[in-house]
């Protein structure tokens, strides 16, 4: 009988083993610390995504909480947005820790982001969140390429080209009014002979400017580029386009 008798501590604890268990889920941390106030800084840019000419010219839906935006700044560049959990963009004022005008201008124009709310200021954003914009976003239609060619040909017509006698930053000779010269569109406007700039496109994969190594475009304009749809335009600008609507009446405004 004393074999049979077990001690209480003896008797094993299957508690575990209750079924399903009971214990509440993780709660989702932020991946950067939350923000109550808006700095100085990220106002100065908040103020920019919402005058500055920007324009949306692609985006790609990777999944329910990740999106990407492809956008032309007023000055001719091209960056990618990507709002996720950790929100980011390949321009310089990003990489130096800034909340950028670039992801500032999705928020705010492309996404449509109550300008009070706290959640464009963060640089991440729960599950929730994302969600949340997500779903509440207004349909876009994005530009046609020709319309982007047409763009980009406009704002670099408006690069300045730099006053022609400095020295060639190929050859090192002086430049002459006279002379064949070729100048950077897309970037520093700076000069370059002719000559050495076909020699220097004959030595790289990819053409750039000598100087800024900004991508070459040689640009031939109309006299008055067409500019048929605006995208994202400042909200003082903001419209829909119609057919009826003359690029002469948008341009005045």
């Amino acid at each position: 009988m004393n074999n049979l008798k077990r001690k209480v501590g003896d008797i094993p604890d299957n508690s575990d083993n209750r079924g399903p268990s009971s214990k509440k889920p993780k709660k989702e941390k932020r991946e950067a610390r939350f923000k109550q106030v808006c700095n100085k800084h990220t106002k100065n840019r908040i103020e920019r995504a919402m005058n500055e000419h920007m324009y949306l010219i692609d985006r790609k839906e990777i999944s329910e909480t990740r999106r990407e935006y492809t956008i032309l700044g007023p000055a001719g560049s091209v960056y990618t947005i990507i709002i996720t959990n950790t929100l980011s963009c390949n321009c310089p004022d990003f990489l130096k820790g800034f909340q950028c005008k670039h992801i500032l201008f999705v928020l705010l124009k492309v996404l449509k982001v109550d300008r009070t709310s706290k959640l464009i200021y963060q640089k991440a954003l729960k599950t929730k969140e994302l969600e949340s914009i997500f779903v509440n976003s207004p349909k876009i239609n994005l530009p046609s390429k020709r319309f982007i060619n047409e763009l980009e040909e406009t704002i670099i017509s408006k690069k300045k080209r730099r006053k022609i006698g400095d020295k060639c930053p190929v050859c090192f000779d002086a430049m002459e009014t006279r002379e064949d010269l070729v100048w950077c569109q897309t970037g520093c406007g700076n000069n370059i002979h002719k000559d050495c700039f076909d020699r220097w496109k004959q030595t790289v994969p990819v053409v750039t400017c000598v100087v800024c190594r900004a991508v070459w475009k040689d640009i031939t304009l109309p006299e008055h580029p067409p500019l048929r749809y605006m995208c994202c335009l400042p909200s003082s600008l903001e419209r829909y386009y119609s057919p009826g609507t003359s690029s002469s009446s948008l341009d005045k405004n």
